[in-house]
């Protein structure tokens, strides 16, 4: 018998909401944690559970606190009242052990976790950062981990807080209602606890519930909102659609969109979850395929469903005050087919070019990425780059000198020729950068930093004093050449020449290959290129010349400008102190701290703001 699916959504009258004005106040004193547990995502902890430990660390983008707490409190109130609970305060108490905590983040959590027993170790079907529970359950479907399931999810809602410190060592930390009122009423499996200055090396500890005297807690407060029981209407649903673009070649998927702004009377929706049943068997049946809660958000996807199945989703909502709609007269929705797998086309050889070439103890080598090329290669051949219009196309030049010494070398590449199938001659590139590459070791070997911007003719030497590298015994010069919008399509060459003296000791054909793609002016991806301190210091100029830094880093930030990236040197450095010139002078600590003056920070960062660096 062929099976049916069906997704559930309704509508329902309602009363009204409102304050109860003598209703009483709730003031909880202290919530107990429940549960809590240190998720690890450095490499090598990444299958640790900590659920025993009396502290443990909250640190970056690699330590994060996982907690539940008693909400009997909440629900036995309500319950002896009559009323739903609207939350308005809640702070979490913790206690700190080393470093101190400036400003933290909190995200829902839609599974149920294992706090665990162990200290530091693996243990079977415990919560950490990889598993639910270890080793046999992921945090989603997909095998995703902690920060997929949380921080990462689109679905989940998260707030940040700043830190304040107390006495002995009391962290006092605001927490958003919602995020209290998700736990209050089933949505999520208590919060995670993420350090938002994470580029910083500090190491933040806490004390868990383990420590007997210093165990965390919550203070929640609230108030009487609207009598029990109640109906709620949901909020409309404009559609529940097949979705091609959530299905892979094996299944398909559904979106379900909801009318995320809706508010009724003085009170509005801050969650929903939405389940998917798939009919079967008899009249009436149906199972329960997936339930997925979203926070804040009009658009929900299920995927990996079975393609061209019937469907029902079935919504609920949530608001603030402490209701929820009731679903009614579900509608039904077909899931997307399946991808088409696609024909794998007849793909025409690479078009190559020769990449070694040596004369006279001489040897230059033609790479066009930055990868290590293996010696033992013997047939010697290098594909031809290819590259769209409006764009530069790079090639790597490696010089290798006899006996690995030279001094008074020059190189140029006067332009590349078109050299199609065409009686017209085009324009030929003629806009052609050199640079030399910067090393920077790596054990025995080294790899490129930055581009040091090289003249045609002007002259250097191998191995690079500067550069200061151990038994270095060549040098790698970075070819840019810009391919503008009326650049003819097909190939193009052009001769590298190297010279030692001012006289020709190689000279080696270079060739690329110009696609008929041509990029928009306009930058649709975000390329960022994060540095801990500016190029200018690599380059050897100080602080101390504020004039000349600022010039030599500018050129670099053209540089990456030009290429579609973004340069993107940090004002701060990972032990949180701040680099020369990353913020305006301040004066003052805590409650006294301002602001003195913006003069040196605007003479460094203002141009790049204002696009006339550019």
């Amino acid at each position: 018998m062929r099976k049916i699916v069906f997704v559930v959504l309704s509508l329902i009258p309602a009363v009204a909401f409102a304050d109860i004005k003598n209703g009483p106040p709730i003031n909880i004193k202290k919530l107990p944690i429940t549960a809590d547990v240190g998720i690890c995502a450095h490499r090598n902890e990444v299958s640790l559970n900590t659920g025993k430990n009396s502290h443990i660390r909250i640190k970056g983008n690699e330590h994060y606190y996982l907690f539940n707490f008693d909400t009997k409190q909440i629900r036995t109130e309500q319950i002896r009242n009559q009323y739903h609970w609207k939350i308005t305060k809640a702070t979490l108490h913790l206690k700190i052990a080393k470093g101190h905590l400036r400003k933290v983040a909190f995200c829902t959590v839609p599974a149920e976790w294992v706090e665990g027993t162990a200290v530091n170790k693996k243990q079977k079907g415990s919560t950490c950062f990889t598993h639910l529970k270890y080793p046999d359950k992921p945090w989603t479907q997909w095998g995703g981990t902690m920060l997929d399931a949380t921080f990462n999810s689109p679905y989940m809602m998260w707030k940040t807080s700043e830190v304040k410190t107390g006495k002995d060592g009391w962290l006092e930390i605001p927490i958003a209602p919602e995020l209290i009122q998700a736990v209050v009423a089933g949505l999520s499996h208590g919060l995670v606890m993420s350090d938002e200055k994470g580029q910083t090396r500090e190491n933040h500890d806490v004390y868990t519930r383990e420590q007997g005297n210093a165990k965390p807690y919550l203070t929640v407060e609230g108030k009487a909102y609207i009598p029990l029981p109640v109906i709620l209407p949901p909020p409309p649903v404009a559609n529940a659609k097949p979705f091609l673009r959530g299905a892979d070649f094996n299944s398909g998927a559904v979106i379900v969109r909801v009318n995320g702004a809706y508010n009724f009377g003085n009170d509005r929706v801050f969650a929903s979850k939405v389940r998917l049943f798939e009919k079967h068997g008899g009249a009436g049946k149906a199972r329960l395929v997936r339930t997925m809660i979203f926070f804040h958000r009009q658009e929900l996807v299920f995927a990996g469903l079975h393609p061209g199945k019937k469907y029902i989703v079935h919504l609920n909502s949530y608001f603030m005050g402490g209701g929820m709609s009731i679903p009614q007269n579900p509608p039904t929705v077909t899931a997307s087919p399946a991808l088409t797998i696609p024909k794998v086309p007849k793909l025409k050889p690479l078009k190559t070019m020769k990449r070694v070439h040596e004369h006279n103890g001489w040897r230059v080598e033609l790479l066009s990425t930055t990868a290590k090329t293996p010696r033992n290669d013997k047939s010697f051949i290098q594909s031809i780059p290819i590259t769209p219009r409006n764009a530069w196309v790079g090639l790597q030049v490696v010089i290798t000198p006899p006996k690995g010494k030279a001094e008074n070398i020059s190189v140029s590449l006067p332009g590349l020729g078109f050299k199609g199938l065409q009686r017209e001659r085009p324009i030929p590139l003629k806009h052609v950068k050199l640079h030399r590459v910067w090393y920077v070791p790596k054990g025995k070997d080294y790899h490129a930093e930055v581009l040091v911007p090289l003249k045609s003719g002007e002259k250097f030497s191998i191995p690079w004093t500067q550069n200061k590298i151990p038994n270095q015994a060549n040098q790698a010069i970075f070819v840019d050449v810009w391919v503008p919008k009326s650049a003819a399509v097909g190939p193009h060459k052009g001769k590298f020449v190297v010279r030692r003296n001012g006289k020709p000791v190689m000279t080696v054909p270079i060739k690329i290959q110009v696609a008929g793609v041509t990029l928009p002016d306009k930058f649709n991806i975000v390329g960022d290129m994060n540095a801990y301190s500016s190029p200018a210091r690599a380059m050897g100029v100080k602080h101390s010349d504020p004039k000349a830094c600022i010039e030599m880093e500018r050129k670099y930030y053209r540089l990456a400008h030009s290429h579609r990236m973004t340069l993107n040197v940090l004002p701060y450095s990972q032990s949180g102190s701040i680099n020369w010139r990353g913020a305006p002078k301040i004066a003052g600590k805590g409650k006294d701290v301002k602001i003195t003056d913006w003069k040196e920070w605007d003479e460094r960062f203002g141009p790049l703001l204002s696009g006339e660096a550019f």
